[in-house]
């Protein structure tokens, strides 16, 4: 099992890619996070074993972190920054978000229900 955000959605052409990724540079500069753009993915380091990975395909975008080994924290700070990049731009996105984070809200629920059971597995 792996608890991993997700979020997608899709440039309304392919050859919006390289403005929505000067976008993506002065969003990670504004929330001080560090951005590595290379020719077909980027990275957003959060920490130094967390990252959310950005793949393209044509016009199609999936960001992605795997929080499973690095917990609640890890995963409430991911959703927070996922959900302002998903009001900031202007897009149209999918937010797949395992643990229900999204309609709870609660930091708790999330360690009790997901993250401990999943570490002590």
């Amino acid at each position: 099992m792996v608890i991993e955000l997700r979020l997608e959605g899709a440039l309304r052409q392919e050859e919006d890619l390289e403005e929505f990724l000067d976008w993506l540079e002065a969003f990670a500069n504004e929330k001080k996070q560090q951005l590595e753009i290379y020719q077909e993915y980027a990275l957003f380091k959060i920490c130094p074993y967390g990252e959310i990975n950005l793949q393209w395909e044509g016009k199609y975008l999936t960001f992605s972190s795997d929080a499973s080994m690095l917990g609640a924290g890890y995963y409430d700070y991911v959703y927070h920054l996922l959900t302002k990049l998903k009001a900031e731009s202007d897009m149209e996105w999918d937010l797949f978000d395992p643990c229900g984070y999204q309609e709870h809200q609660d930091f708790e629920t999330s360690k009790f229900q997901y993250f401990y059971p999943f570490l002590s597995a």
